[in-house]
């Protein structure tokens, strides 16, 4: 499992503990399980565009939407048409769009809440991201295995 602090020194410059918190280790479990379900280059372009609306000062929330839907709506794309996005042949090419768009909805809920936050504050609290990426999480595969029994979404 991936400690999200291990690149991180030991201590701050005055000898003291480093101030950031321990990840739990189930969490991160959770994260990495829904990140395998979301294409790379679209994981870091929202983590880069977070970065530079952050740097950017405060932004109308127009712009967080904007960026999140564009985002969202090209998750697909790069499921089908990008190589190396779907694992196998044994996986249904419209189950792993269906995951991957359900995955990066839920992943930016849980990592900060998205322009969902920004708009709508009493939506969202640390809390129901956890929760929701935990239910998130144990749901998918079970969808994968209900759906394979349509033919619209048995592997090709």
């Amino acid at each position: 499992m991936t400690d999200l602090r291990e690149n991180l020194p030991e201590q701050d410059g005055e000898g003291g503990q480093n101030p950031l918190p321990e990840p739990t280790p189930v969490l991160v479990s959770y994260f990495e399980k829904i990140v395998r379900h979301i294409p790379a280059t679209i994981n870091a372009a929202y983590v880069a565009s977070l970065g530079l609306l952050a740097e950017a000062g405060p932004n109308p929330a127009w712009l967080h939407w904007t960026v999140f839907l564009v985002l969202w709506a090209l998750v697909p794309f790069y499921v089908l048409y990008i190589p190396g996005q779907i694992p196998d042949k044994s996986v249904s090419k419209r189950y792993c769009v269906l995951a991957s768009t359900i995955s990066f909805l839920v992943w930016v809920y849980a990592i900060d809440g998205g322009p969902i936050a920004i708009s709508f504050p009493e939506f969202y609290t640390p809390l129901y991201g956890s929760l929701l990426l935990i239910l998130t999480t144990l749901i998918l595969p079970v969808l994968e295995v209900v759906l394979k029994k349509f033919r619209y979404f048995r592997p090709e």
